[in-house]
């Protein structure tokens, strides 16, 4: 890739960071302050999409400065509950360090069918469960946002980084704590109705869960795809298996509209060979490295009707079609065989 893609400029960061922050705001505030209960889910559908879209800012290399894209994050974090140290270790050092080698990085690691076969069956009800449309959020919450990066992990040893990682947890409390306040205030303040818990499920709580199906529902995409290879053996691991063999390129159709709507995420490829890149270069990033790595990297067009009208469900997405159609096709000889071999024996 050109070395001008790491080139990040504050006025581009500017006008990413303000559009998508007050779009934020005014769906929170809209969520709150609607006088139609009706309307309430909806709002809050919408801010929970505007919450994921500041998830992604903050999840990139936005600006010239280290100092203060660790601000940002800090601030944009807030909202959607993630303590920054926490998020730094589990997806910097441990997810993009180790992309796809079993069992350091723990995203949607696959499981051998002997594994599968051995586990308990309500081990097995939630394997299923989070690779099903209903369960991407759960998925999240549970194995990636709560289990590695609200609480500071065991392998996490640093004195200095353990004591950032509790002030984050502060933070984020402190953060949550002022913006559910502040809707009970305000609330109190214009005499609306509805009580404050109710007002802070909707403007927070549902939000919140918006945003982890969301993605979860990405990092499905970005790293399920059946081309993706995954290492057991640190030898047979290397940065370019990770990174480039190891992540998908989404396009949503021949348009680059809906993945320039949230923030060029699915130019994914690019943003692993080297997180440097700020999420408005990934486009032409992910050009060069499908221009230079062409056989290697795994592509995948997805148009938005097939999320909801797969005959297979949503889990499937017409990613995984080709790929199962191989496998029952394969099944089905192999059960031909089997016939045929026992009808001889018959005779």
């Amino acid at each position: 890739m050109r070395p001008e893609m790491r080139h990040r400029s504050l006025v581009r960061a500017i006008g990413v960071v303000v559009p998508s922050l007050a779009f934020y705001l005014v769906a929170f505030a809209a969520t709150v302050l609607v006088p139609w209960e009706w309307a309430r889910l909806p709002l809050a559908l919408v801010t929970g999409f505007a919450l994921a879209l500041l998830f992604v800012i903050a999840h990139d290399a936005l600006t010239p400065s280290r100092r203060l894209n660790a601000i940002l994050a800090r601030v944009l974090f807030v909202a959607a509950w993630h303590p920054y140290t926490g998020w730094v270790h589990a997806h910097n050092h441990i997810h993009h360090g180790f992309t796809n080698l079993s069992p350091i990085d723990y995203v949607w690691m696959p499981l051998a069918k002997a594994d599968y076969d051995r586990l308990p069956s309500w081990q097995r009800f939630f394997v299923r469960l989070f690779r099903w449309w209903p369960g991407f959020g759960i998925y999240y919450a549970t194995q990636i946002h709560f289990r590695k990066m609200v609480w500071p992990q065991h392998d996490v040893r640093n004195r200095k980084q353990r004591i950032w990682w509790y002030l984050d947890i502060l933070i984020v409390v402190a953060g949550v704590a002022l913006q559910a306040w502040t809707v009970a205030a305000v609330a109190r303040s214009l005499g609306i109705t509805a009580s404050a818990p109710w007002l802070i499920l909707w403007g927070l709580a549902i939000p919140y869960a918006t945003t982890m199906w969301l993605l979860g529902f990405l990092t499905y995409l970005h790293h399920t795809h059946p081309k993706i290879p995954w290492f057991k053996d640190e030898r047979e691991w290397t940065f370019y298996r990770g990174q480039v063999l190891g992540t998908t390129h989404v396009r949503f159709g021949t348009s680059r509209g809906i993945n320039a709507t949230i923030h060029n995420i699915m130019e994914h490829t690019a943003h692993h060979a080297d997180p440097r890149i700020p999420l408005y270069h990934l486009p032409d990033a992910q050009e060069d490295l499908e221009t230079a790595f062409a056989p290697d990297v795994v592509e995948q067009d997805l148009h938005v009707p097939q999320l909801f009208l797969c005959p297979e469900g949503l889990s499937a997405l017409r990613l995984r079609q080709s790929s199962l159609a191989k496998l029952r096709r394969r099944a089905d000889q192999l059960a031909d065989l089997r016939a045929a071999a026992s009808r001889s024996a018959a005779r």
